[in-house]
């Protein structure tokens, strides 16, 4: 089927439509000449395009989240999907375009007021040819994201995701993350699908796949590599999964990843040292979902002891413990960087 897109509001439609579906623009028949004629379109158009836009974006409105008692949920609903709110930014970067795929990933930042929306753990990401991609990102490498709204079960819900481009609509797509964590860590992690997770509790994102091993086909295969604590710090800047600030984790950090399956740590010395799993509990002691095929072994921290001339802090996630030891020693690295 033949399309044709809108002029006023970008909509694309069959092209044996005379009217648009969205915004209501049509052509209708104008006599005299074609100089004229064109003068007298796009008048109307420009005046077109200036209702529709002032009339569908709300670019610093926010939405009534909570229907008024003195209106109807009919009422309520309408307000919400009268306008496209405005949530938001979205941050495009080239090096996040899969020629591939036809898939251009994009960083969101959104607006405090759209906590309630209730967000997911999601990506996000524009489906664009190379052309399409490349002429939007030399166009701005960042747009203002809009959302529609919806009533449901008398909750506002996001209906819909676009960036308005000031001629055009692009939809966003997006992809649920999954909340995933071990029996006794339950819904700890949200996985990206990527790659990489993000702990609930910290706010840090980690990489699946120690330094060293691959993620392939949605797995972590491979070996991990062990290296001395200056070789570790040369991993900082690595890139993965589209970003680039990945770096050696802090031993407090670090630590954080540690999981007792029996829920009980020894207690940590005035040094710092210790943190050791209690009882019969699971080896490596790290969560197997959210860090498949990892290792039970010592993992360097980018902290060095202070006390201690030439040694730096890691985590043996063999049993769980802190502890600090020669610099020179080979060690296992994972990566991590601030938020998702």
């Amino acid at each position: 089927m033949l399309l044709k897109t809108c002029p006023v509001c970008g909509y694309r439609q069959s092209e044996t439509k005379n009217d648009c579906a969205q915004c209501g623009w049509n052509y209708p028949v104008m006599l005299g000449s074609c100089e004229s004629v064109t003068q007298t379109l796009n008048e109307r158009l420009a005046k077109a395009r200036e209702s529709w836009q002032s009339n569908r974006y709300q670019p610093d409105s926010e939405p009534e989240l909570e229907r008024d008692p003195f209106e109807t949920w009919e009422e309520f609903s309408m307000c919400l999907s009268s306008h496209l709110w405005c949530v938001g930014e979205a941050e495009l970067d080239k090096n996040k375009y899969d020629i591939e795929a036809s898939r251009f990933d994009i960083e969101l930042h959104v607006k405090p007021w759209t906590k309630p929306l209730g967000w997911k753990a999601t990506q996000y990401w524009l489906s664009l040819n190379r052309d399409e991609a490349k002429a939007l990102y030399l166009k701005g490498t960042t747009w203002p994201v809009y959302v529609e709204l919806e009533l449901v079960q008398q909750k506002p819900s996001i209906k819909r995701v676009l960036i308005f481009t000031g001629e055009q609509e692009i939809v966003v797509a997006a992809e649920e993350a999954q909340v995933i964590g071990q029996r006794g860590n339950e819904g700890r992690y949200i996985d990206h699908l990527d790659g990489t997770v993000t702990d609930t509790q910290t706010g840090l994102t980690w990489m699946k796949p120690s330094v060293g091993q691959e993620w392939h086909d949605g797995k972590v295969k491979g070996k991990p590599k062990t290296m001395t604590w200056s070789e570790a710090c040369q991993m900082n800047g690595t890139r993965f999964a589209g970003y680039a600030d990945w770096r050696l984790p802090t031993i407090e950090e670090l630590n954080t990843l540690v999981f007792s399956s029996t829920g009980e740590r020894e207690a940590f010395s005035d040094k710092g040292v210790g943190g050791a799993c209690v009882g019969n509990f699971q080896t490596p002691t790290i969560d197997l979902e959210a860090f498949p095929n990892s290792r039970a072994d010592w993992f360097w921290s980018s902290s060095l002891n202070a006390c201690s001339n030439g040694n730096a802090w890691f985590v043996s996630f063999d049993n769980g413990g802190v502890y600090n030891y020669g610099s020179y020693y080979g060690n296992c690295v994972r990566l991590v960087r601030v938020g998702q």
